[in-house]
This record gives structure tokens, sequence and C-alpha cells, in this order.
């Protein structure tokens, strides 16, 4: 039970970094004078952070949730290739 917990924890913090992340993003984006000061370069990041963060965080949370899922609770047939590829080792 408290691995689980641990586990929702630390679902829960890398979907909370994520969603941070683009909220800056999105923020400087929505300021034009912001974004008149910075680099080209860095625009372009912004913008696509922005762009992206919105369309594919729910898609990029889900996978983070399904490997952490996996690498502390793997499904016994990844536990069975496991086991094989270390006793062919």
């Amino acid at each position: 039970m408290q691995q689980q917990q641990q586990d929702i924890s630390a679902q829960n913090r890398i979907t909370n970094v994520l969603a941070t992340t683009v909220a800056i993003a999105g923020a400087i984006v929505a300021s034009p004078a912001a974004m008149a000061k910075l680099p080209d370069a860095v625009v372009t990041v912004l913008k696509t952070t922005t762009t992206l963060g919105n369309t594919t965080q729910p898609v990029l949370v889900t996978v983070v949730g399904i490997v952490v899922a996996a690498i502390t609770h793997p499904p016994r047939w990844l536990s069975d290739v496991a086991h094989g590829i270390r006793h062919r080792l």
C-alpha cells in the first residue's frame, strides 16, 4: 500500500512539473512585452512548449504513469522476459 502511494506521489510530482512548465511558457508567450525582449530562438522554444504541452501533456502524463507502474509493479510476462534475459547473460 505504501509503495502504491509513493508511485502516485511520484506521478503527481511529474504531472505538476509538466503542468507548471507549460503554464509558465504560456504566460510568457501571452505577454507581448516579454516576447519582444527575448531572442527568436527562445520565443520559438516557448511557443513550441506551449503548443505541444497543451496538446500532448495528457498523453505524456499517461505514458509516464504507465512506465512508473510497469517499473514498480511489472506484469508477470515482463518479469519473465527480464528473468530470461538475465538467465542468458
